[in-house]
């Protein structure tokens, strides 16, 4: 194990095998056993086999990275909820290969310019028949081929609704651009993004009026195109947005941006249902506090019609007995 790492939670020294006696069934003798200790976590054993196969990448702070977003993406969509991944810019692939071992997903495949690689090396043995490939190409063109290959008429196609794009750490337009794509394929998404930037300059002067850091207001703007009425509808879904945050010891950047595929020809009938049923409670109550205040408004007008007749009428009967008065 290398000791160029100062992260006492992933890097342990070994304790010594310690022979343990065990007695035969069959004869009076003793024979020993050697126990291997301890039993590491499945997180540690990845991190220990990158090392102790020399693999520099990912570091230590991006495995942590991988390892956060991937447990925060399955305890969102769940374990089963995946056939395929599409890593974009992932570079050495631990994201993606992390999805094949914590998932239900069989096939990953991770696209960038970039030929890092190294993982697949390291973990073979931990991923078993479970495939990782690589695709050496930028997100533009190799993201929408990959996508049209995957859920395409073929044979061989996948359920949209199956298959994750995931980026970690893809900068504002690279984040926006993979969530335009996945939403042309109906497909769902997560994205960490980061080096938010507003590139229109819309949004900075809203942002430091409302104290909020454009970051987070880019982040809060690029989750709401996903919930917009028209994103997904060309392939009939839309999207159920979400977002949650990892431990900022790991990153500050750490705004996870979960947009899950929803079909919108009812078959979706529980999340439908709920959301229908949220909204319907809305209104009631919307219109219960319309009648109350157009209630009173009711009642001053007709208090109000009721009183110029009293009033016109007490002004003709004074305006009738005064000259009375006066002859007196």
């Amino acid at each position: 194990v290398r000791q160029d790492v100062n992260d006492s939670s992933l890097i342990e020294e070994k304790k010594e095998e310690i022979p343990k006696a065990e007695k035969s069934k069959n004869d009076k003798t003793y024979k020993l056993e050697v126990t291997n200790q301890p039993k590491f976590t499945l997180e540690k054993r990845l991190f220990h086999e990158l090392h102790a196969n020399d693999i520099h990448s990912p570091t230590i702070k991006e495995f942590k990275e991988c390892w956060a977003v991937v447990n925060s993406v399955r305890s969102h969509f769940g374990n089963k909820s995946f056939d395929a991944v599409i890593d974009v810019a992932g570079g050495h692939g631990a994201l993606a290969a992390l999805f094949l071992l914590l998932t239900s997903a069989t096939s990953a495949t991770v696209i960038d310019p970039a030929v890092v690689g190294g993982v697949q090396n390291a973990w073979r043995h931990f991923l078993g028949e479970k495939k990782l490939h690589y695709r050496y190409e930028c997100l533009r063109t190799g993201l929408r081929d990959e996508l049209s290959n995957l859920v395409g008429n073929g044979k061989h196609s996948v359920d949209p609704k199956r298959v994750l794009v995931v980026a970690c750490h893809a900068c504002q337009h690279l984040s926006d651009e993979t969530l335009q794509i996945s939403s042309l394929f109906g497909v769902n998404a997560a994205v960490l993004p980061c080096c938010q930037k507003d590139h229109d300059g819309s949004w900075k002067a809203a942002g430091k009026t409302m104290g909020i850091p454009i970051g987070q207001l880019m982040d809060i703007l690029t989750a709401g195109k996903m919930m917009s009425w028209t994103t997904g509808q060309n392939v009939g879904v839309k999207y159920q947005v979400k977002m949650k945050h990892i431990d900022e010891k790991i990153t500050p950047q750490n705004r996870l941006i979960l947009c899950k595929a929803v079909a919108l020809d009812g078959s979706d009938t529980i999340a439908k249902n709920r959301s229908n049923s949220k909204v319907d409670i809305a209104h009631k109550k919307l219109e219960r506090a319309y009648k109350r205040a157009h209630h009173h408004t009711d009642d001053d007008n007709m208090n109000l019609s009721l009183s110029l007749p009293s009033a016109i009428i007490g002004l003709c009967v004074g305006m009738l007995i005064s000259p009375l008065f006066r002859k007196r």
